[in-house]
């Protein structure tokens, strides 16, 4: 499964596709545009060099509309099957929590701000979001009650991107400001004090959450 957002303008935002592979003769190979993403659209990707014809099947299962503006961030949740969250832009500034199985909206939270990363946690019930205009900064809720754990600070300018290492517990998120910053978020004792904030290798002050 996959899943897409919509063009600016679409009230569609995001649609959950199913790929299945179709062996078709080379002459019954064509694009199929998508309709919006409504649910039942089929469309066909070209056929890879030395594939014989075969080629994926692309059918959309669902069609989520929660949001009012564009799609900026998408996250599967590691601990529980079907959870999906996304995040609005700045006309949104929401994040909403999807069951994939049946395309329902859980929840819909109202972030304050444009949401441009979304996180979570490997172990711990709880998740991160980063964010862009107007507050640049980067929030950690707590996983299904929606409360502020913490507000991380850092960036001047709103923040276009996040990663996770992969022991699951540092974070590092690049900014408009244009700088790297490196965050401890997660500890193996979610009880733990927050470290002092580290020096930069990029001479920039570098921030630990916990």
């Amino acid at each position: 499964r996959q899943t897409s957002s919509s063009p600016p303008g679409d009230h569609v935002l995001l649609t959950l596709w199913y790929d299945a592979p179709v062996a078709l003769q080379s002459s019954q190979v064509r694009s199929v545009p998508s309709t919006r993403g409504a649910p039942g659209t089929q469309c066909c990707t070209s056929p890879e060099p030395g594939a014989h014809g075969s080629v994926q099947l692309r059918s959309s299962v669902s069609a989520f509309t929660a949001h009012t503006a564009a799609v900026k961030a998408l996250a599967w949740c590691p601990w529980r099957a079907n959870l999906l969250a996304s995040g609005g832009g700045t006309a949104d500034k929401s994040i909403c929590f999807w069951d994939t199985r049946t395309g329902a909206c859980l929840e819909r939270v109202d972030a304050h701000s444009q949401v441009t990363a979304l996180l979570w946690s490997p172990r711990g019930h709880e998740l991160l979001s980063a964010h862009g205009y107007s507050h640049n900064s980067m929030t950690l809720w707590r996983y299904p009650s929606m409360t502020k754990v913490a507000t991380l600070t850092g960036h001047t300018s709103r923040i276009l991107a996040a990663a996770q290492r992969p022991n699951g517990q540092e974070v590092v998120t690049a900014g408009a400001d244009e700088t790297l910053r490196f965050w401890k978020v997660w500890n193996d004792d979610a009880a733990a004090a927050r470290a002092a904030p580290r020096e930069s290798v990029f001479s920039s002050p570098l921030s630990s959450v916990r």
